[in-house]
């Protein structure tokens, strides 16, 4: 199993592809800006999930706190909470 590690951060990535994609978070460079407001992201794939809030309602939260009523529109922050 090849193992890749970013020299500015030292994580591991066990495709090179998602090692070139890594590499970008630690440069200034922005290229894909979000459509509906403008603001810009390192990777394509981080602009996506992004542009995703603006089409959501407030009831479009499926990821449901199981002890309180609160809830969210991605899986990780409500595992946070």
């Amino acid at each position: 199993k090849k193992q890749h590690a970013c020299p500015e951060c030292s994580r591991i990535f066990t495709r090179r592809c998602n090692l070139q994609s890594h590499r970008l978070t630690h440069t200034n460079l922005k290229p894909f800006p979000c459509p509906q407001c403008g603001q810009s992201f390192a990777r394509i794939y981080d602009m996506r999930r992004h542009h995703r809030i603006h089409g959501q309602s407030e009831d479009d939260k499926p990821y449901k706190c199981p002890m309180c009523p609160q809830a969210f529109r991605r899986i990780e922050p409500r595992v946070r909470h």
